[in-house]
């Protein structure tokens, strides 16, 4: 059960824990909820620093054309669950 006087975390302690500390993924920050998108792209703005981001999760149509890898790669922002940031 979700308590309704519960806070939403703030976008630092997302992506403290979103962060990839592994030195072998190309990735900075990986399997973020969409919903905090924005708020990713605002705060790392106001320091000067962009990433290139790539949409996570099942893309709703044309869904049995391709295997499930190109399914997650090629994911629209519209049916995205998650995100991916990455160096340009």
């Amino acid at each position: 059960m979700i308590c309704e006087n519960m806070e939403k975390p703030s976008i630092s302690e997302i992506m403290k824990m979103h962060q990839n500390k592994n030195p072998n993924i190309r990735a900075f920050y990986s399997n973020i909820p969409i919903s905090y998108l924005d708020e990713f792209r605002k705060f790392n703005s106001v320091f000067g620093i962009y990433y290139k981001i790539r949409y996570r999760g099942p893309r709703s149509h044309r869904r049995g054309q391709r295997s499930p890898v190109s399914i997650q790669t090629t994911c629209l922002r519209q049916d995205a669950r998650t995100f991916t940031a990455y160096a340009y």
